[in-house]
This record gives C-alpha cells, structure tokens and sequence, in this order.
C-alpha cells in the first residue's frame, strides 16, 4: 500500500507544474504602424542594437546579437514597470520579416513574454506589427496598455529613424 501512495504522490508532483502552466493567465498587447520606408531600412534600423538610444525611448539599450539562440542584455523604460533590465533569448531572426525574442522571471509561472516585430511590404513602405504575448500570474496587476504605450513609443522612434534613412538614400 505504502508504494502505492509513493507513485500517487509522485505523479502528482510531477503533473502539478503542467496544470499550473496550462491555467496561467495570458494576454497579449499588440500595435501597429505604417512606415513611409521598405522593410529593408526598417528592419536595418531594428537589428543595429549599437544604436537603439539613439532613436528607442522604450529599449534604449541592447547588448549582443540577434541570433537565434543567443541571450541578449535588454534595458527599458516602461511606463508602467519603470527602468528595468532583462536578458531574453533569440527565437526567430528572418531578415526584413520577423524578429522574435523571449524573457521571464526566474521564479517560473510568474511572468513571461515573447516579444515580436512583424515586418510587412506594402506599397508605401512596410507595415509593423509590434507585440508581446505574455503568461504568468503577474498578468493580474499588469496594464497591457501601459506596455501598449511603450510599444507605440517604439514604434514612433523606428518610424522616424527608418524614413530619415529611407529619404537619406533617395537623396544620394
């Protein structure tokens, strides 16, 4: 009987952190911009972390590479959270289409976020998504549209970095 209880108890301790994942709240906060320049300057503007204080008020400044794979060293200001720094992983990096990075908090169920930008043609320049799917229980007393703001901030800079440079170029 006794072994029996073991493997009970075993099983228990072993589905418990997948059940607690699986019912962990989850949101998401989502913009979008239409930038007067090809994904090519944009995406330009967006992967030269050497340079991200120079027009980025919300990620001012990126350590590393993006890679997949590689560990970048992100600072921000966020409205809500204030100055803050993180250290998310590189899934995707699809040149002038998709830049993809996650990050969570050490204590696991937490919080988490995969953060995205989304780069479209379009016949005036390229459309970014810009977003940020998040999990974990800090979901509860998180403002999806403070970090919004942030993003449009994001976005408002790399829209008038990228048609700087898209306008430099047609000029020369």
């Amino acid at each position: 009987m006794r072994h029996h209880k073991n493997k009970s108890l075993l099983a228990a301790l072993l589905i418990m952190p997948w059940l607690a994942a699986c019912s962990l709240p989850t949101g998401e906060a989502r913009t979008e911009i239409d930038i007067a320049a090809p994904p090519a300057h944009v995406w330009q503007v967006l992967t030269a972390t050497e340079n991200y204080g120079d027009w980025n008020p919300f990620l001012y400044e990126v350590e590393g590479t993006f890679t997949p794979g590689a560990t970048v060293s992100i600072q921000s200001n966020s409205t809500q959270f204030g100055d803050m720094s993180f250290s998310p992983t590189i899934l995707i990096v699809e040149p002038q289409k998709e830049l993809r990075w996650i990050g969570d908090l050490p204590v696991p169920g937490l919080f988490q976020g995969e953060h995205y930008f989304l780069l479209t043609p379009t016949p005036t320049g390229t459309r970014l998504i810009h977003g940020e799917n998040f999990r974990g229980l800090l979901l509860w007393v998180t403002d999806l549209g403070a970090i919004e703001t942030d993003f449009e901030a994001l976005n408002q800079g790399l829209k008038t970095e990228a048609e700087a440079r898209a306008s430099e170029a047609r000029a020369s």
